[in-house]
């Protein structure tokens, strides 16, 4: 059976960062032999005084600067003098001779070099820059995962991790393998890689790539969440939230949807709002609902603006605002959601039937204004679960939870509490609708 993907569908591409990132670098300057050298960036760094000039190592490569000359890695290359040398390894690594531009190497050449000389961490973020089809070099998978291989036979837990998550995916053009999988996730998170972790939790958890290992995969998981991972978190209210492993229990579900929420993962905001709705494994409180649902609405999850529309507009949790209930489900609606898409169409009838009374009353100075917002539409209880693209959505209302089945159709599984298994929608008694 497919199982929904409690770990994140997003790749989570996992750098050694050989190369310092930019938002990080640092600066540092030297005068040597009458000469100021600067040197932006990060990484391995070593500067010496040689016989006329002065030689750089930085992060494997070597720059000899001469007044005549300078000699990069062995190639030679006349100049005209200098002052000031600068040398910025934040992207590749380009050298400035007075201010001007003297000579540069993508970032996939300053790793190359670094890989030519064995080293494990250039040949993971080389093998990243050949997948994305970045830092210099056109897009080529199987030498991107060579290299990432060449690294995970070098014991790089970060090479592993995406080892992993290529395999578990099939992406980056290897063939899906869930035993290939678990074997890279698991050295990786032997090491403590988070990604890792939560990836070899939910493979132990479903028993995919070999034996289920129940106590193991929730285990990672929790490791993983308790050091901040947020989608582990999100994981964890899923497992929790589901018979599918014997641990059952509203209330940890919810707890770990609020850590991921409060942590800013947007499908934990959604999912914890639906929680505090509907009072599932904790208390009942419309007026916090109403502000996580805002909360992941705000980052662009399409359930929550249509939630935070609906709240508004029946005044649930929050002082009704039709203007702002239209706004939301204006974005829900653009989105592909369709329940939203009939909201607004009872917020018009709404509106057009207060202007006709307007026309009909304006005579009449003594008439009372009698009409209340439109109920968008009365409150459900959040209890369904479907599986899109491996992902467990949820808990979603019944009339939600049609909607998606418009578009996934009915062979789509779904699970709810009292079902022993997750199970097409046709299946179900009551679900689709006849």
């Amino acid at each position: 059976m497919s199982r929904p993907n409690l770990l994140g569908s997003a790749a989570a591409l996992a750098t050694a960062l050989f190369l310092a990132a930019p938002v990080s670098a640092q600066s540092s300057s030297m005068t040597v032999d009458g000469v100021t050298v600067t040197i932006t960036g990060g990484g391995s760094q070593s500067v010496t005084s040689v016989d006329g000039g002065t030689r750089i190592g930085l992060n494997g490569n070597v720059f000899e600067l001469y007044q005549d000359r300078v000699v990069i890695d062995g190639e030679v290359m006349e100049t005209s003098g200098f002052t000031e040398a600068e040398i910025d390894s934040t992207d590749g690594v380009k050298l400035f001779l007075d201010g001007a531009l003297f000579y540069e190497m993508t970032e996939a050449q300053v790793l190359q070099a670094a890989v030519d000389d064995g080293d494990i961490d250039a040949m993971n973020d080389l093998g990243l820059l050949y997948v994305e089809g970045e830092g210099g070099v056109e897009q080529d998978y199987a030498r991107g995962i060579e290299l990432m291989t060449a690294a995970a036979e070098g014991g790089n837990q970060y090479a592993q991790a995406n080892l992993a998550f290529a395999y578990n995916t099939g992406k980056w053009g290897v063939a899906q393998d869930e035993a290939q999988a678990r074997d890279y996730a698991g050295l990786s998170a032997e090491q403590g890689n988070l990604i890792a972790m939560r990836l070899y939790g939910g493979l132990l958890l479903y028993g995919e790539g070999g034996e289920a290992d129940i106590p193991t995969g929730l285990q990672m998981l929790t490791t993983a969440a308790e050091s901040g991972d947020a989608l582990a978190m999100n994981a964890l209210g899923v497992a929790y939230g589901t018979p599918d492993f014997g641990v059952q229990d509203a209330a940890a579900g919810t707890e770990w949807y609020r850590r991921g929420a409060e942590a800013g993962l947007a499908v934990s905001q959604s999912n914890y709002g639906f929680a505090l709705l509907n009072g599932t494994g904790t208390e009942a409180d419309p007026a916090e609902a109403y502000r996580w649902f805002l909360a992941a609405a705000e980052q662009g999850n399409i359930v929550a603006m249509r939630k935070t529309g609906e709240l508004l507009a029946n005044g649930t949790g929050v002082e009704a605002d039709l203007v702002a209930a239209r706004d939301w489900l204006s974005q829900a609606a653009a989105g592909g959601d369709e329940p939203a898409a009939d909201m607004l169409e009872q917020l018009d009838a709404y509106e057009a039937g207060l202007t006709e009374e307007g026309a009909t009353d304006t005579d009449d100075a003594s008439t009372e204004e009698t009409s209340t917002p439109p109920d968008l539409p009365p409150a459900e209880a959040a209890i369904y679960f479907y599986a899109e693209a491996g992902e467990p959505i949820g808990p979603v209302t019944l009339t939600d939870l049609r909607a998606a089945l418009g578009t996934l159709g009915p062979d789509t599984l779904i699970w709810s509490d009292g079902m022993a298994d997750w199970t097409p929608a046709a299946q179900v008694e009551g679900i689709v609708a006849k």
